[in-house]
């Protein structure tokens, strides 16, 4: 595995913490299932283009994130591996949060002048 700064900001752990390490290390427990998802994805050769998660920081910190995994095949085109570029989008969620509470704020505020 090769973790470069930007893996190192978005998840709080060094790429020497994380030499030998499992991305497990930052799945949450309710997201258990998704890497034997995507696992079964790679093994055929399919891209898991942005998809929508959450992840653990070292810190414990939950953090929105989408990301994008490809495989990485050798000469004859079997997937030996992937290459995964993950994007903080906590912002963004945020946003959309704060939007739906004010439509529900605004819809019961209608609702209550009818």
């Amino acid at each position: 595995m090769s973790w470069n700064a930007g893996a190192e900001r978005l998840s709080g752990y060094s790429a020497d913490e994380m030499l030998g390490q499992s991305v497990t290390l930052l799945l949450p427990p309710d997201r258990s299932n998704e890497v034997a998802h995507i696992r079964e994805k790679l093994k055929r050769g399919e891209p898991v283009k942005h998809f929508e998660t959450v992840r653990l920081r070292k810190d414990g910190t939950r953090l929105d994130i989408s990301f994008t995994t490809l495989p990485i095949r050798d000469e004859s085109g079997t997937p030996i591996g992937a290459s995964v570029i993950a994007r903080d989008i906590s912002t963004r969620k945020q946003l959309e949060m704060m939007c739906v509470h004010r439509i529900l704020r605004a819809n019961v505020d209608w609702n209550g002048r009818g």
